[in-house]
């Protein structure tokens, strides 16, 4: 996905199987694309609004592998949810690097 591409350091890579697309910042998770299903992206997102989230969006879930309370799944093919998506990405991209120690951290926000 574009969006991913585009984030400074961001890396990409296929560490659980060939149909799963990662992208990483600072050797942790931020997305991931199972290509195999075709407009489906899974992102970190704030867990205090992941609930009103989902009641807000019919085109977000919880995805299968990972925690509920801090990752959504995003139909892209939804209406209405691909003006969201660019704010989602970057919001996921930006938890993971404070989530990062803060040496580490410094590297990616200078």
């Amino acid at each position: 996905m574009d969006l991913c591409e585009r984030l400074p350091y961001a890396e990409e890579c296929f560490p659980f199987n060939e149909e799963t697309l990662v992208y990483k910042i600072g050797g942790k998770m931020f997305a991931l694309i199972p290509l195999e299903k075709n407009g489906i992206i899974i992102l970190k997102h704030s867990s205090e609004s992941i609930e009103e989230l989902k009641e807000s969006h019919h085109g977000i879930s919880e995805p299968a592998y990972l925690s509920k309370n801090h990752w959504i799944q995003v139909n892209t093919k939804r209406h209405g949810l691909h003006r969201h998506i660019k704010d989602w990405v970057e919001m996921s991209y930006n938890l993971v690097v404070a989530g990062l120690p803060k040496k580490e951290q410094q590297k990616y926000l200078a």
